[in-house]
């Protein structure tokens, strides 16, 4: 895929001003077009409505040049790319999600591999969900660890809700933020479908503040 066209759309839509204040709000670690989200899916979109036919292997190849180039754009229409083509992900994607997971890795990334990437994936081929989770949590890599935590976001009623209490109470001892975090928003999201099973979890063991905090947040809880 030749992505010189979309450089020069980007660079076109560039946005010095807003490419400061993008980097302070990621800690500075990356550099950005300053281009807004909106404006950049219009841009990806319709650069890869040319590419549609596009195998999984070219793909592939693909997103690891846009996810060696230092602006952060490039990784998330790396990320649109891999979404837009869910169909064509065979078995042996999950190897490259876990290389997105393993570079440039920050909360907004990883986070959108593990909902739209690594949850979907699980669903399609749910015999090699044990080993990589389980290859995962154990990595001591707080990103896959965090994905172990909240790639379930989207299952609603589907969720393994005695994998999600393994793998906090696995994890409930990091002093980690984005750990804790993920604990909370686990367990927030799955209040949704099954409160009862949060408030028994938060009530028999003990979390760090942060996570009981987000855990509860939005349950009606009775004085």
């Amino acid at each position: 895929m030749n992505l010189r066209p979309l450089q020069l759309a980007f660079e076109q839509h560039a946005d010095a001003e807003r490419a400061l204040a993008m980097a302070a709000y990621m800690k500075h670690n990356f550099t950005y077009y300053g281009i807004k989200s909106p404006v950049r899916k219009t841009i990806t979109s319709d650069f890869f409505k040319s590419f549609k036919d596009l195998e999984m292997k070219e793909i592939e190849k693909t997103v690891k040049e846009m996810w060696a180039k230092k602006e952060r754009e490039w990784h998330y229409a790396a990320m649109d790319l891999l979404v837009l083509n869910k169909k064509k992900w065979d078995e042996k994607s999950i190897q490259l999600f876990e290389y997105l997971l393993l570079k440039n890795a920050w909360w907004d990334s990883v986070d959108l591999i593990a909902a739209h990437m690594v949850g979907s994936y699980f669903k399609k081929y749910p015999e090699n969900r044990s080993s990589i989770l389980e290859k995962w949590i154990n990595s001591e890599n707080m990103w896959l660890q965090r994905v172990c935590l909240i790639y379930q976001l989207g299952y609603k009623k589907e969720t393994d809700a005695e994998y999600l209490r393994e793998a906090i109470l696995q994890l409930n001892h990091s002093k980690q933020f984005f750990i804790q975090k993920a604990i909370g928003w686990a367990l927030r999201q799955y209040a949704k479908v099954n409160p009862e099973f949060v408030l028994r979890f938060v009530e028999v063991n003990e979390l760090k503040p942060l996570s009981k905090r987000e855990a509860i947040k939005n349950i009606m809880v009775n004085p």
